[in-house]
């Protein structure tokens, strides 16, 4: 079994790329969230046949909060880019 070293409390840390990690988990997880316990309630309610008809609402659903997100993500990287760039 491989040692690790316990981390110094004056070791830096990397708020920005831990902050981007937190948002791309908290992101999939409410999507995971949507459709599963979305389709999953309405199979349970209204029967299996009833998630043919109500996934593509679930779905329209995950795409008004995955298309903002992956707006913002492409707009992120643009920037930077641009800013490496003209530096």
């Amino acid at each position: 079994m491989k040692e690790t070293k316990p981390k110094s409390d004056n070791a830096p840390t990397n708020t920005r790329e831990i902050r981007r990690q937190t948002n791309r988990r908290l992101t999939w997880m409410v999507l995971l969230t949507l459709l599963g316990v979305g389709g999953g309630v309405t199979m349970l309610v209204y029967g299996p046949a009833a998630l043919l008809g109500v996934m593509p609402v679930l779905l329209f659903g995950v795409a008004l909060i995955a298309l903002p997100y992956l707006v913002l993500k492409g707009l992120e990287k643009w920037l930077r880019w641009y800013e490496n760039r003209h530096q």
